[in-house]
């Protein structure tokens, strides 16, 4: 029975193959319209769970109470001074795109903490810097009048005719002339050269927190792609690359947080979509 009904199917598709085909593009054509009106996607995970939950609903509270920014900017420099520059530029491009980036905040940098940054740093270490910015008064002073780096070479020959006069012991001249003989260098053989005003006077090398600033970003997220945050990302990426950041402050961008975490995790549904399909003809 299933043999003579196959063969009945057979002859027909034959006898009637312009009319089947015609019919299967029509019928293809009307699948991909409904597909299109009908069917979209939606990669708001907030939306996975449902809002009438007790424990749900308290997370919504303390998240508007606290939100959480999308996107964490994390800007490394090779000097405080570099990172500083370099994060409020960034921060400040953003504000400048406010479609895509409605909320931009500086967490450990701008201008607040240039104002406030001592209340953050324990009595031990206030202390630390007054005493030193006390012992680098007379050099201070000598680079205030010339904030460059030959401003630098002037204050350490005035600090060398110190040392002859028995003003200045010799010891007190080794950090500098190592952080000049760093400098000197990387001029010399065409690196990228940086001085640091903030390691001289506090006569050790940067601290890991001086290195890096963060900025946190809450980007506009188009729920309709499969990775919502792409185009704030790419956003942020060109803002880096328009402002030379790596050239002019020997800086780079990386980006963390929640946004590019679950892109990263919707590209490789995507990309194991589309190798599976293909392994399992």
């Amino acid at each position: 029975m299933i043999h003579s009904a196959t063969v009945r199917i057979v002859d027909f598709c034959a006898r009637n193959r312009w009319t089947i085909v015609i019919a299967g593009m029509l019928l293809m054509l009307g699948a991909a319209v409904f597909d299109a009106a009908r069917f979209s996607i939606n990669t708001d995970i907030e939306g996975l769970i449902s809002q009438d939950l007790p424990w749900r609903q308290r997370e919504l509270e303390l998240s508007k109470a606290f939100p959480k920014k999308g996107i964490l900017v994390v800007v490394r420099a090779t000097t405080p001074e570099n990172a500083e520059q370099a994060t409020n530029a960034l921060a400040q491009a953003f504000s400048k795109n406010p479609d895509l980036f409605p909320t931009v905040e500086q967490f450990d940098s701008g201008d607040f903490f240039e104002r406030n940054g001592l209340l953050f740093e324990s009595p031990a270490g206030v202390r630390k810097t007054a005493e030193e910015l006390t012992r680098a008064q007379p050099l201070v002073a000598t680079l205030a009048g010339d904030p460059s780096l030959r401003g630098v070479m002037t204050a350490l020959s005035f600090a060398a005719e110190g040392v002859r006069a028995d003003r200045i012991r010799l010891e007190q001249l080794a950090w500098p002339l190592s952080l000049a003989d760093r400098t000197l260098s990387d001029v010399l053989s065409g690196n990228p050269a940086t001085f640091s005003w903030q390691e001289l006077v506090q006569g050790q090398p940067a601290r890991a927190n001086q290195l890096r600033h963060l900025i946190g970003v809450q980007p506009t997220l188009d729920i309709a792609e499969l990775q919502p945050g792409r185009k704030a990302e790419e956003g942020i990426r060109r803002a880096a690359a328009d402002l030379d950041l790596l050239n002019r402050f020997v800086a780079t961008v990386d980006l963390t947080g929640e946004v590019p975490m679950n892109d990263d995790q919707f590209s490789v549904v995507r990309y194991s979509a589309v190798r599976d399909t293909f392994a399992t003809r």
